[in-house]
């Protein structure tokens, strides 16, 4: 719904930002300056420590999947065979095969573009 009382914005109109209007802003942040830049201060400080956060959970992630990749293949490999074995004993279809295949296979894939973003 348009507002009828509102006149459209003119630059040569003078309900335009008055002069002193601007001045009065800056004059104000100028005075206000130590609290915004206590302000910027603290943000940054804030976002460096999300950031330091963010990358000691990467490295633990990294250093507990370096010791663990051997447990995960051999883990892998017992799943895989045991799928084929079933299948070979008529317990699972063959599209439940293929089906748990992708889904393993997905899985390494995305493990493995993970791992291979590690930090040196």
């Amino acid at each position: 719904m348009i507002n009828q009382n509102v006149a459209p914005y003119d630059d040569e109109s003078s309900e335009a930002i008055p002069e002193e209007g601007v001045g009065d802003i800056i004059d104000s942040l100028a005075d206000n300056e130590p609290n915004l830049s206590k302000l910027v201060e603290n943000v940054t400080k804030n976002i460096l420590k999300v950031k330091e956060s963010h990358l000691k959970t990467q490295e633990s992630f990294y250093s507990f999947a370096k010791h663990n990749i051997r447990l995960g293949v051999i883990a892998v490999i017992v799943i895989i065979t045991g799928l084929f074995g079933l299948t070979y004993l008529g317990k699972i279809d063959g599209a439940v095969l293929t089906f748990s295949l992708g889904v393993i296979l997905g899985y390494l894939l995305s493990f493995m573009a993970r791992f291979s973003q590690m930090p040196k």
